[in-house]
């Protein structure tokens, strides 16, 4: 793949990242492990339609649990939460082979979570019941 192509490609993941962190988080970074499964979760159930084999993972990064997606056809991890361990940038896009990745993301795995299976919404997931919910339609 070329240069820029890659790039290209890059910047509309971003993109669809920011589109989704917008919606679920608004302004405010993420900060638990519900708002990093949603973004995850959604921004991976938007790119099904592009990247239909795109993977939710879990592992560490930061030595805290966290969670990104990787589309094992292109070798690519985008992090859509990334500024609930270390701040800025909100959202990392990658090679899952690069050094930083490797070193970063710990013990990774694919999840088992399906974007078809209603029990994976994350309302059902992480989400906390009642008025303290973070989670939104």
């Amino acid at each position: 793949m070329n240069l820029l192509r890659q790039e290209a490609d890059w910047s509309e993941l971003r993109r669809e990242a920011d589109k989704v962190r917008q919606k679920y988080l608004g302004v405010r970074p993420a900060s638990t492990l519900c708002d990093i499964y949603t973004v995850t979760y959604f921004l991976g159930h938007a790119l099904r339609s592009r990247f239909p084999k795109v993977q939710i993972m879990v592992g560490e990064y930061g030595g805290q649990m966290h969670h990104w997606l990787e589309i094992p056809e292109r070798g690519i991890y985008v992090d859509a939460a990334a500024d609930a361990i270390e701040g800025e940038p909100p959202v990392h896009v990658g090679f899952t082979f690069e050094d930083a990745f490797v070193k970063s993301y710990a013990k990774g795995r694919e999840s088992r979570f399906r974007f078809d299976e209603p029990r994976d919404d994350p309302k059902y997931v992480y989400a906390p019941e009642g008025p303290t919910s973070t989670y939104r339609d």
